[in-house]
């Protein structure tokens, strides 16, 4: 997309010179998957973080999740980035997006929010053979997903542990995630008040951004 909606992608706190990126939706591929203003692709966040030089980067999350490709590609960026990184759950960092958290170097949650972590799972057809090799990459993708709690565990032995909930798609509390993860840091439950205090400019944001796509994907035949 053009640099204008790069530009109007990337949020700045310039108060106090912090940067602040938000997941408020589902996480795709690319921006052709991006049905919605909120959903993110790992282009996006490139553009985001390129040139970022902010010491402090705060990361929003409310997501259900998505592409777990897309997924590790994102919490790759985020953890190369030098500055700071503070993680805030405003409600659900699932799936994939609960990936995305370990990004942080601390993960803040208020009491009434959660994580939820499962198996990787997919709808195929097939022959035997076929079914083997996507149940084989299933495999993958769970062990790639692990090796990423685990290096955040309190305790090593907690592996198994993290396993087993996946297997039955778990959603943690704040307590819950912190007595699991290291860093994880629980807040009061959020306000509405705190909540809605910048709706009306992240709304109008929301619809530049939407604006700004469709008139891209007109010019480019998209």
């Amino acid at each position: 997309m053009k640099e204008n909606l790069s530009t109007l992608l990337r949020v700045r706190n310039l108060a106090n010179g912090d940067a602040a990126l938000y997941f408020y939706g589902e996480i795709v591929s690319d921006w052709w998957e991006a049905w919605s203003s909120a959903d993110k692709y790992p282009e996006a966040i490139r553009r985001m973080l390129d040139g970022l030089s902010s010491e402090h980067l705060h990361i929003y999350i409310n997501s259900p999740g998505g592409s777990v490709f897309a997924g590790m590609a994102i919490y790759n960026m985020l953890s190369r980035y030098k500055g700071r990184k503070t993680v805030h759950v405003d409600g659900i960092a699932a799936s994939i997006a609960s990936v995305i958290a370990m990004a942080g170097d601390v993960i803040e949650m208020p009491e009434n929010t959660m994580l939820m972590i499962h198996r990787a799972w997919a709808s195929v057809s097939g022959n035997t053979e076929e079914l083997a090799r996507y149940a084989e990459l299933l495999a993958k993708v769970d062990n790639a997903v692990v090796s990423v709690y685990s290096e955040r565990l309190n305790v090593t032995d907690d592996l198994e542990r993290v396993i087993e909930l996946m297997g039955k798609e778990s959603y943690l509390s704040a307590a819950e995630t912190a007595a699991l993860f290291r860093g994880v840091s629980i807040k009061p439950p959020i306000q509405m008040a705190a909540c809605t205090k910048n709706a009306g400019a992240i709304y109008a944001a929301s619809m530049e951004y939407e604006r700004l796509r469709l008139l891209e994907m007109k010019n480019t035949g998209g």
